[in-house]
């Protein structure tokens, strides 16, 4: 994806929520962010986006359950999950609803290529 393109990105860490999204704005890309699963899905449903960044582990409907939502709805999307809990976890989950697994901590050049080769 060219940057500039549309980012949607969710995390119950506000911290962490605003930190990402502020480094994508700085890369040129135009980003929305929610706190939770439910509120990223409400947003993912009245606009477009790109690519999807979800932290793993949320309360209610966690990452992969959301990226679930958005496959079913858009299969095109690209998800990204953002975790802690180390990959292994997270693909022994995965199914064809996430598209790649960054871990936590990141960089801005790894989230940055988890976006652009998703």
């Amino acid at each position: 994806m060219e940057t500039g393109g549309n980012v949607l990105v969710v995390d119950d860490n506000n911290d962490l929520r605003t930190t990402v999204a502020n480094m994508l704005s700085h890369l040129g890309y135009t980003v929305a962010s929610a706190d939770s699963g439910e509120n990223g899905l409400s947003l993912f449903l009245s606009d477009t986006f790109d690519v999807v960044l979800s932290d793993y582990n949320m309360p209610g409907m966690d990452g992969v359950a959301f990226a679930y939502n958005v496959k079913e709805r858009s299969p095109g999307t690209r998800v990204v999950i953002m975790t802690g809990a180390g990959k292994d976890t997270v693909f022994s989950r995965k199914s064809t609803a996430v598209d790649q697994v960054i871990s936590k901590p990141f960089t801005l050049a790894e989230i940055d290529n988890a976006i652009q080769h998703t």
